[in-house]
């Protein structure tokens, strides 16, 4: 059992991410030479959506990589399926009618937000998501300047039930990196719920890599390293709670 990517944007040509099918096909190949197998195609839903990308499009790409990547990698690849969604205030309305993909089909959404956003639309936000009957994931949490390094707001969105997510590269950082040593801080105290790549290219937030997850072993703490990177993304792809 290799290590989950729960966040990526390898889909090709339905928003910013991978541009055609080789390049798609080369992040995989890459992710799987770092020990990933289980991989969650997120594109954008929100204002980096493609026009076109149609729910019948993205399922009709999901099945054809992962018919390439058992082909010419390994038949041990899964991909499954998400939108990474852009919440806006009918974003309710548009999951019960079917226009917005959870994680896997389960009640797992993942969620990101206006870099600027307050702390109130933020917790509103996910407050209505969960009211909704949803379980949200906040995608790239460090990015928040309402949240991030501020404990106590930190704290009320935790204490909702919702869950974080962490672009690895954020973690990554010598002895006077300062970011990247809070972010690992706050990882070790188990307030990170999952590491993922938010991978767009090859050379633009490139997939994780072995000499990344290797420097977590070495920083992180190991017993919930391995929940992170491959308990965790299990049990939602499941439906099942942490």
């Amino acid at each position: 059992m290799g290590v989950a990517d729960i966040h990526t944007h390898m889909m090709y040509d339905v928003d910013d991410g991978a541009e055609d099918i080789d390049v798609s096909l080369d992040m995989i190949r890459s992710s799987y030479d770092a020990g990933i197998d289980t991989i969650v195609l997120t594109p954008h839903f929100g204002p980096k959506a493609k026009e076109g990308a149609t729910l019948e499009l993205l399922q009709e790409r999901r099945t054809e990589l992962e018919k390439i990547a058992r082909e010419r990698i390994d038949q041990k690849i899964c991909l499954y399926l998400g939108h990474e969604v852009y919440y806006r205030e009918d974003i309710i309305e548009k999951l019960k009618m079917g226009e917005v993909l959870t994680i896997n089909g389960t009640k797992y959404i993942l969620v990101e937000f206006r870099v600027g956003d307050s702390f109130s639309r933020i917790l509103r936000g996910l407050q209505n998501l969960q009211y909704a009957g949803y379980r949200p994931i906040v995608a790239h949490v460090e990015r928040y300047g309402a949240v991030f390094k501020k404990q106590e707001y930190l704290e009320q969105i935790l204490d909702l039930g919702v869950y974080l997510q962490m672009n690895v590269n954020c973690l990554i950082g010598g002895l006077f990196d300062r970011e990247a040593a809070y972010c690992r801080k706050i990882f070790n105290e188990h307030k990170i719920h999952f590491l993922a790549s938010d991978c767009h290219r090859l050379d633009w937030r490139e997939p994780m890599t072995i000499e990344q997850l290797e420097f977590l072993k070495l920083k992180c703490e190991k017993e919930w390293l391995l929940k992170v990177l491959y308990e965790h993304p299990r049990k939602i792809l499941d439906g099942h709670y942490i």
